[in-house]
This record gives C-alpha cells, structure tokens and sequence, in this order.
C-alpha cells in the first residue's frame, strides 16, 4: 500500500466532514511518511490540490480539527486563521477576551502587575502590547467587524 491509499484508508467519510480516524493531537489528525510527521489535513490538501504555497495554512471552513475533506478546506495566512477563529467565537486556549486584550494593551501599569489581575505570565503581556499576540485584532472595528 502506498502512502496515498495508506492516507484515505484512516479517514472516514460522512456527507459533510470526512474524519481522521488515526493519531490525533490537539484534536488535529496526524499522518507519518517516513520518519516525519504531518498534520492530516494538510496531506488531504497536497493529495487533493497540489502543493501548499510558502506562507500560506490550510484552514477549515468546519470548526471540525479531524476533518480531512478537501471541500472543507482552504488556503490563507495565519492571521486569516486567527480572524476566523475570533469570528466563530473560538478562542482557544485562551483567558482573555477581545476587551480584556484592548485593556491591557492601555494600561500603562507593570506587566508583573497586569499580569497578576489577568492570572497569565508577565511575558504573555509583553506579548500582547508589542502585538506579537492577538496582532488580528489590529483589523477589527468597533462592532467587531474586519
């Protein structure tokens, strides 16, 4: 078995979402050639739409990790991936919300001390006020709108 039938072997097709069925980490699949590992759906994109363009991620139009299914997904820039993120309402991993990001990019206190009132680390609040974090934010309105 090649490599590709051995990829669509460990997906499970439904009317909309075909899902990984092997590895996963972080709710994302994982596929092995050779000794190094890829994330499933990206194979799914490179098998189904050719190479992956330098700078650009295969995102989900599905908020589903393990779906592999080339109709649900496309190309962008990571800043993409974050605004679309914030636009489902999906923030992962993260305490803060979009206001408590505006506020502390405002406050003009010590970090140690932002980062004390917020319960993150002070080098996640340098982060934010030199825009390394939550830098998609830069393109949202008041109303939330890119």
């Amino acid at each position: 078995m090649n490599d590709e039938e051995r990829f669509w072997s460990k997906v499970e097709k439904t009317e909309n979402c075909w899902n990984w069925t092997a590895a996963t980490c972080c709710g994302y699949g994982y596929f092995w050639i050779i000794d190094k590992q890829y994330r499933a759906h990206r194979i799914s994109w490179i098998l189904s739409n050719g190479p992956i363009p330098d700078g650009l991620d295969v995102l989900h139009k599905c908020d589903n990790r393990k779906c592999v299914n080339p109709d649900h997904l496309y190309l962008g820039t990571a800043v993409e991936n974050h605004r679309d993120v914030f636009l489902r309402g999906k923030l992962p991993n993260s305490k803060l919300t979009k206001e408590q990001v505006l506020s502390i990019r405002q406050d003009p206190r010590l970090q140690r001390e932002i980062a004390k009132e917020y319960g993150i680390v002070p080098s996640s609040v340098s982060e934010i006020k030199s825009h390394k974090r939550w830098n998609y934010l830069e393109t949202v309105n008041q109303d939330g709108e890119f």
